[in-house]
C-alpha cells in the first residue's frame, strides 16, 4: 500500500479520480499530472473509497455513472466520513438536466464539471474548488472562532448606524444564538437624552476615524443600585459601528475604594493628611480670588490634640485606644452643623474632619464672618469631649487642646497654616490644656524654644550635660541628716543653666522623662552606696516618679537594673509620686507600688494638700510617708487657714501611723509650728540648699561633727 501522501510535501495537489472508463482515467491522470497535480485513479466506487482512505487526497473527482454504481452514493458514503471543507469533491455528469445537478448538491458535491471534458480547462478548475474550498474553510473557522467570543463575551454587543438605528448582535447570555435581528430602535427612543447625544458623538468620531476606537463610561440609568458600564465604538462599515458594552461596575467600585483609602484614615473614616492638604489648596485659591472682591473669605483650621492620650493607650491597651479615638472622631464631626459652611474633600464625601496623626484631629471652617465663628466650634467641641466615654466597663475623659489659625492672615499654603495651628494647639497645652488658643505670631519662638529645649536634652543625656543635687532632709528637733532628695540639674553650653520647671515638662511631654527618671535613679542610689563605703551612716534618698514614668511598661525593669547597678540596699531608696500620678494610672500605680514594696522600697505621697486631697489615696495605697506641699507650707505664716488644715493633715498622718516630711521650710517661724504639731521632718532652704554630690558629702560629715576624708 502507498504512503499518504500530505498536501504539506511541496507544492502539488492529491486528486483521486473515480471513473469507469480507463480512457478517460488516463486523460485525467495525463492532464493533471502535466500540470502539476498527483493524480491516482480508481474504476470503481470501493476502490475509490479505500484509495481516499489510504491517500487522504485533497480533492476527489467522481463521475455520476459507474457500472453497477451510483455516482451520487458514493459521494454520500465520502460525506459520512468527510465534510465539504476537508474534502472537496467534483461530479463528473454527461446529463445536463436541473434535477441531476441539484442532487449532485444534495449529496455533498462541491462542484460539477459536464462531460465531454475541456482538458486544458480542468486543472484551473480543480485549482478554483480548492481555492474556493480554502477560503471558505477559513471563513468557517474565523466564524467559529468569532461565535465562540460571542459565546464567552459576558456583556451585549450591538451595531449603532449614523442614523442613530440600535440592533443587538449579542445579548451577552451565555449559550444564547447569535442569529441576524430585528433593529430595537432608535437610540434616542432607548437611552435618555443626555446619554443619546453623547452615543451618537462617539459614533460620528468613530466613522470619521475609521481605525481607533472610542470609549464612553455611563452610569445605568435604569438600575435602583448604581451600575457602571463602558461602551467602546469602533467602525465596522461606511456607516456603521460596533457597540461593545462592558459591566465595569466591579472596577468602578474597587476604584471608588482606592480612591477612599487615598484619601481617609483607615481607622475612623476621616480625611486622611493629603485630603486635607488638598482641600486647604483649593480653599486658599478661593480665598485669593475673594480678595479682590467687596467680601473677601475668611477661614479658620482648628487643630486638636487629646490630652495624656498616650497613658490611656499605654495603660489601657491600643485596640481601646483605637476605639476611643472612633468615638472621639464620631463626637467632633457631630458638633459640627452645616451653617459652619464647612469645606470637602470632593462633592461626594461629607466628611470635614481629619485625622492627621495618632491622636491629632484638623477641621476646616471654609467661611468665617469673625473669629469667634472658630471660637464657637471649638467651645463646641471642648463641651462634648467632656462628656464621658463608656468603653469596656471603663468611664474614659479625654480633653482636647485646640489650636486656630486664621486664614489667609495665619498662612497662605497649607504647610504654613498647618504649622501655625500647631503652634496654637502646643501654646493651648502649655496654657493648662483643654482649652482653645488663637495663633500669635509670637508663639513661633516660644515654639522655636521648646524644640531647642527638646533638642538640648537629648545631646546633653549623650554627652553628660545631666547631674544630680541632693537637698537634705532634717530631724528639725536634733538637725540630725534622715535623708535627702536627688534633684536634677541640667546646665546646657550653649543656654546655661536651665530650670527643672522649664525642661520637665518637656521631657514628659516628649517621653524623654523615663530615661532622665532612670538616670537620676541610678546616680541617687550610687550615691548613696558611696556614702556608705566611706563610712557615713546610711540614709534614703527621695527620687520623684512622674505619671509618664508610671506607665513604663519597663518601670520595675528599669529599677532593678539601677538596684543592682548601685549595689546599693533598696530599703535605702523612698519614691515619691503625686495624687496626679495615681489618678491618671489607678489600676497599675497599685500593682506597681505593691512591686515596690515587695522589694523594700519606702513610698511617699507626694504635694499632699495641692491636689484632689482624697484619704482614699491613704487607705489604698501602700505609702509610708506624707509629704506636706511646699507652697502650702509657704502659706502657714499668715494663712489661719493654711494653719488649721495643715494641723488637720499632721494629724491624720500621725493616726495612721504615716511619718510625716514638710517641704519648703524656709523659716524658723515654719518649722515652729510644724515642730508644735508634731511634724519633725522637714526640708527646706532654712536646712540646705540643693547641693552637688561633693558639697552634701562634706555637709553631711560636717553634721557628723568630723571631716569630710576627701578634704584632708
Amino acid at each position: 500500500m502507498e504512503e499518504p501522501l500530505h498536501p504539506s510535501e511541496g507544492s502539488k495537489r492529491l486528486v483521486v479520480a473515480i471513473d469507469d472508463d480507463p480512457i478517460i482515467l488516463r486523460a485525467v491522470e495525463h492532464t493533471l499530472e502535466a500540470d502539476g497535480f498527483i493524480c491516482r485513479t480508481a474504476r470503481d466506487g470501493t476502490n475509490g473509497l479505500q484509495l481516499i482512505r489510504d491517500l487522504r487526497p485533497d480533492l476527489v473527482l467522481l463521475d455520476v455513472v459507474l457500472v453497477g454504481e451510483d455516482g451520487f452514493g458514493i459521494c454520500s458514503e465520502i460525506r459520512k466520513t468527510w465534510s465539504k471543507e476537508d474534502l472537496p469533491v467534483v461530479m463528473l455528469t454527461s446529463m445536463e438536466d436541473l434535477a441531476s445537478i441539484q442532487r449532485a448538491y444534495q449529496v455533498g458535491a462541491s462542484d460539477f464539471l459536464t462531460k465531454p471534458l475541456h482538458w486544458k480547462h480542468l486543472p484551473y478548475r480543480l485549482r478554483h474548488v480548492l481555492r474556493a474550498n480554502e477560503a471558505f474553510a477559513a471563513l468557517q473557522e474565523r466564524t467559529r472562532t468569532l461565535n465562540s467570543l460571542f459565546a464567552a463575551h459576558p456583556d451585549p454587543i450591538f451595531t449603532l448606524t449614523a442614523k442613530g438605528v440600535v440592533t443587538l448582535v449579542h445579548s451577552g447570555i451565555q449559550g444564547e444564538s447569535n442569529t441576524s435581528r430585528p433593529p430595537l430602535g432608535q437610540i434616542d427612543e432607548l437611552l435618555p437624552d443626555h446619554l443619546a447625544v453623547l452615543a451618537m458623538q462617539h459614533c460620528q468620531e468613530a466613522l470619521a476615524n475609521p481605525a481607533e476606537m472610542r470609549c464612553l463610561e455611563f452610569a445605568d440609568p435604569f438600575q435602583e443600585e448604581p451600575r457602571f458600564w463602558e461602551g467602546r465604538f469602533i467602525a465596522c462599515a461606511e456607516d456603521k459601528v460596533l457597540v461593545m458594552l462592558r459591566d465595569i461596575t466591579e472596577r468602578k467600585v474597587f476604584e471608588q475604594r482606592i480612591r477612599h483609602m487615598a484619601y481617609h484614615d483607615a481607622l475612623t473614616g476621616l480625611w486622611n493628611r493629603y485630603a486635607l492638604s488638598s482641600t486647604l489648596e483649593r480653599l486658599f485659591i478661593d480665598l485669593a480670588r475673594s480678595e479682590t472682591s467687596p467680601y473677601p473669605k475668611a477661614a479658620a483650621l482648628l487643630y486638636l490634640d487629646l490630652d495624656n492620650f498616650k497613658r490611656i493607650n499605654d495603660t489601657l491597651g491600643h485596640a481601646l485606644g483605637d476605639d476611643l479615638l472612633k468615638e472621639v472622631a464620631a463626637r467632633i464631626s457631630g458638633v459640627l452643623r452645616p451653617s459652619d459652611l464647612l469645606a470637602r474633600a470632593d462633592n461626594s464625601d461629607g466628611e470635614s474632619v481629619a485625622r492627621i496623626g495618632g491622636d491629632e484631629f484638623c477641621l476646616i471652617l471654609s467661611q468665617i464672618t469673625t473669629p469667634t465663628d472658630a471660637a464657637r466650634v471649638a467651645t463646641r467641641i471642648l463641651d462634648v469631649l467632656r462628656q464621658p466615654i463608656s468603653l469596656e466597663g471603663h468611664q474614659l475623659v479625654v480633653t482636647p487642646s485646640i489650636g486656630i489659625a486664621l486664614m489667609p492672615q495665619d498662612g497662605r499654603d497649607a504647610d504654613t497654616v498647618l504649622k501655625n495651628a500647631d503652634r496654637a494647639m502646643y501654646a493651648a497645652k502649655e496654657a493648662g490644656r483643654n482649652r482653645f488658643q488663637f495663633f500669635d505670631p509670637s508663639m513661633s519662638s516660644r515654639l522655636q524654644e521648646r524644640f531647642r529645649l527638646e533638642e538640648g536634652m537629648r545631646h546633653g543625656l549623650a554627652h553628660g550635660a545631666f547631674h544630680v543635687h541632693f537637698q537634705p532632709q532634717i530631724d528639725a528637733r536634733s538637725g540630725e541628716i534622715l535623708g535627702m532628695e536627688a534633684l536634677l540639674r541640667w546646665d546646657d553650653p550653649e543656654m546655661g543653666s536651665i530650670a527643672p520647671a522649664k525642661f520637665i515638662p518637656v521631657a514628659e511631654e516628649t517621653g524623654l522623662i523615663v530615661e532622665l527618671g532612670e538616670y537620676v535613679f541610678r546616680e541617687a542610689l550610687r550615691f548613696t552606696r558611696s556614702l556608705q563605703e566611706e563610712g557615713l551612716p546610711p540614709i534614703r534618698v527621695a527620687v520623684n516618679l512622674s505619671s509618664v514614668q508610671m506607665l513604663d511598661p519597663q518601670l520595675m525593669e528599669r529599677l532593678e537594673l539601677c538596684i543592682a547597678f548601685s549595689g546599693a540596699d533598696p530599703r535605702c531608696l523612698e519614691v515619691e509620686v503625686t495624687e496626679s500620678v495615681l489618678l491618671e494610672s489607678s489600676d497599675r500605680a497599685i500593682a506597681t507600688l505593691q512591686r515596690m514594696k515587695e522589694l523594700g522600697i519606702t513610698l511617699a505621697l507626694d504635694d499632699f494638700g495641692t491636689g484632689y486631697s482624697s484619704l482614699s489615696y491613704l487607705h489604698q495605697y501602700p505609702f509610708d510617708i506624707l509629704k506636706i506641699d511646699q507652697s502650702f507650707v509657704q502659706s502657714l505664716t499668715n494663712a489661719s487657714q493654711s494653719r488649721s488644715l495643715a494641723t488637720a493633715i499632721i494629724a491624720m498622718g500621725q493616726s495612721l501611723g504615716m511619718e510625716l516630711i514638710a517641704e519648703g521650710v524656709e523659716h524658723a517661724d515654719q518649722a515652729k509650728f510644724l515642730l508644735d504639731r508634731g511634724c519633725h521632718r522637714a526640708q527646706g532652704f532654712l536646712y540646705g540648699h540643693p547641693m552637688s554630690p561633693g558639697d552634701f558629702r562634706t555637709f553631711y560629715w560636717n553634721r557628723m561633727g568630723k571631716r569630710d576624708p576627701e578634704q584632708e
